[in-house]
């Protein structure tokens, strides 16, 4: 137990191997999964059964993805509707996009738009084109506004969709810095 919260491994995987596999992954962004009445955050299981508790792992997502949570996670780790519409209504979180906000304090960055654009095009998306060149690192590659990939029917001004009939095979999907991106292959295609 720690901090009132009640942590176990979830499986027989240690958490710095499932951090591990979290960073070399080609899947889709961070999600948090609930096994009710318990949550299962990468690799560990929690009982959250109070507001500051929720608060503290809400937090600990928030901070892998540079700011930036999905409603569905919230929702996973016991906000309620009406608890979320409070919590922006009140300035503590700040809409980015649709069913993505961002925790109060936490400054812009480039990465968090990055990542954010794609929590809000789902599980399937990839940051693309210069924005996915920028995220690489590579040289000449400006920041740009998020550019994304995703089979989903999106309209949002602050994002460039290009919509793909079916997601991206694995062989061109990389994650870089928790942020799921076009291969450097694809990305020139």
């Amino acid at each position: 137990c720690h901090g009132g919260i009640l942590i176990a491994p979830a499986e027989s995987s240690a958490y710095s191997r499932a951090e591990s596999d979290l960073r070399h992954s080609a899947a889709g962004p961070l999600d948090v999964y609930l096994r009710s009445p318990q949550v299962n955050v990468h690799g560990w299981e929690l009982l959250v059964n109070s507001a500051e508790q929720r608060d503290k792992w809400l937090a600990a997502i928030a901070v892998r993805q540079f700011g930036v949570f999905t409603r569905d996670q919230a929702l996973h780790l016991g906000y309620s509707p009406d608890r979320i519409a409070r919590r922006l209504r009140a300035g503590r979180w700040t809409r980015v996009h649709r069913s993505i906000y961002r925790l109060e304090g936490v400054p812009e960055s480039l990465n968090q738009r990055y990542l954010a654009a794609t929590l809000y095009g789902g599980p399937d998306s990839l940051l693309a084109g210069e924005a996915a060149g920028r995220a690489w690192g590579l040289a000449g590659c400006r920041p740009v506004a998020p550019m994304i990939v995703t089979p989903r029917k999106l309209n949002d001004p602050g994002i460039h969709v290009m919509r793909v009939r079916q997601p991206l095979p694995a062989i061109d999907r990389a994650v870089v810095d928790t942020i799921p991106v076009t291969s450097p292959t694809r990305m020139l295609i």
